[in-house]
């Protein structure tokens, strides 16, 4: 997991779309999330964005691969995918 940030303007858009292009190209999976300028505070949108990317990937087959890993954490991405509908 990588965390970029800083001020607007600086080319955090661009340093991200050129690091995927380049996992792309090197033939791996990526996924990011977003925050979007709100004045509440929504802290794990980002995350919620980036699962609900992981899920559409391979038909969620890497999501689920991964929840099989850490089935504690099931609950939660349910919580924060309520359209995610599978089950284990």
């Amino acid at each position: 997991m990588l965390l970029v940030a800083g001020e607007a303007g600086v080319g955090k858009t661009r340093f991200v779309g050129e690091g995927m292009r380049r996992a792309a190209a090197a033939g791996m999976d990526w996924i990011s999330g977003g925050c979007l300028p709100l004045t509440e505070k929504l802290p794990l949108l980002p995350v919620a964005d980036a699962l609900g990317e992981l899920s559409r990937l391979e038909e969620g087959a890497l999501l689920e691969a991964a929840l099989g890993q850490t089935p504690y954490a099931r609950a939660e991405v349910k919580r924060l995918l309520p359209s995610w509908d599978r089950t284990a």
